[in-house]
């Protein structure tokens, strides 16, 4: 896994499910220790045969039965973690791979390239199992040839931070007069849906203008979004940066609508999340959410990244206060039964017990 001090969903995945894990699970830590440190990515070649060497030592010495590789789908990681898997065939342990995160332009050079498709297919595609957060990624490795077990999995809850919540106070919010208070979540970067987000809240605005739009999250993009904000920043805009813990819930709890018109994903926990908190969504149908969101029930898909489509979806869904308590109460069941970080550990429980 990567390293706990990552930024990543990946560390905050492990972090959440290791209470619900037993014992002879045991966590490896692997590649740049701090994501966004220059000097941590300058001795990564150093911190690299470091973490090899580890590895030989450990498995040589551990009793090991199972080894399962997060990989996110970057041409670093296929390299670097193609190494394990090898070592891991050496020492004839048996392999699961998790891959986290899938860009198609990377599929596309790693297949288009000899070299590194035929160091995919004689690594990846040997391993016992594979684990995918869609079924686009599913289809694309059946069609890959691989012939082990594919598993479709997701990513998770903190359930933590719903201890305080029930489906009735989150329904509370719809009947209460005042202003509609509408969500983004998510790394500020363009092709999450920010831009969008913003010019349809304008346009709903202007019908409803006490509404209010909470963009929550940090990235690349957090400077030329507080300059697109302008002079709506702390009027009908409100930039609440990178939340967590209770802050997080505290929005989630208070918020009537999560919108997310983002073009390419694995499978987005921040939807998890908001349907967690009974939200309707306004999505795209991007990776994982293609498998199981169901339109009207959970919310409303955006089938087009237009803004005025998107505030009309807005004014449809908060104009019907029934439908939102009725959606509460559909996606709060769902995400508990499902996404909850206890549910997801007895799933990989079971995972390796079976393989085991």
């Amino acid at each position: 896994m990567p390293s706990p001090y990552s930024t990543g969903g990946v560390s905050h995945y492990y972090q959440k499910i290791q209470p619900y894990l037993p014992e002879d699970f045991a966590f490896f830590t692997r590649g740049v220790r701090y994501q966004y440190s220059v000097f941590a990515r300058l001795i990564y070649p150093l911190v690299f045969f470091y973490d090899i060497l580890r590895f030989l030592l450990i498995i040589s010495v551990r009793r090991t039965s199972l080894i399962i590789i997060n990989t996110s789908f970057g041409i670093t990681g296929i390299i670097r973690d193609s190494i394990f898997i090898k070592i891991s065939k050496i020492f004839r342990k048996k392999i699961i791979v998790f891959f986290r995160g899938i860009d198609d332009d990377v599929i596309s050079t790693i297949t288009d390239n000899k070299l590194l498709w035929s160091l995919f297919r004689k690594s990846f595609l040997t391993v016992d199992e594979i684990w995918v957060l869609s079924g686009q990624i599913y289809n694309r490795i059946k069609s890959w040839g691989y012939k082990g077990t594919i598993r479709m999995e997701t990513t998770l809850v903190d359930s933590s931070l719903l201890k305080d919540y029930t489906i009735g106070k989150l329904q509370q919010k719809y009947d209460n007069e005042g202003p509609s208070h509408i969500l983004f979540m998510s790394r500020l970067e363009k092709i999450k849906g920010i831009y969008e987000t913003i010019d349809s809240f304008r346009i709903f605005l202007k019908r409803y203008p006490d509404s209010i739009l909470h963009i929550c999250g940090d990235g690349k993009e957090k400077d030329s979004v507080l300059d697109y904000i302008g002079d709506d920043l702390d009027r009908s805009i409100l930039f609440e940066g990178f939340v967590y813990g209770k802050r997080k819930s505290d929005i989630l709890s208070k918020s009537h609508l999560f919108v997310f018109p983002s073009k390419r994903e694995g499978m987005p926990t921040v939807v998890l999340e908001a349907m967690a908190f009974g939200l309707p969504v306004l999505t795209t149908e991007v990776g994982g959410l293609c498998d199981f969101f169901e339109n009207g029930k959970m919310g409303f898909v955006i089938n087009r990244n237009d803004p005025d489509e998107i505030a009309e979806l807005m004014r449809k869904t908060l104009a019907d206060r029934d439908l939102c308590k009725l959606v509460v109460g559909y996606n709060y069941d769902y995400a508990k039964d499902h996404y909850y970080d206890r549910v997801v550990a007895d799933r990989i429980r079971s995972y390796v017990s079976n393989l085991l």
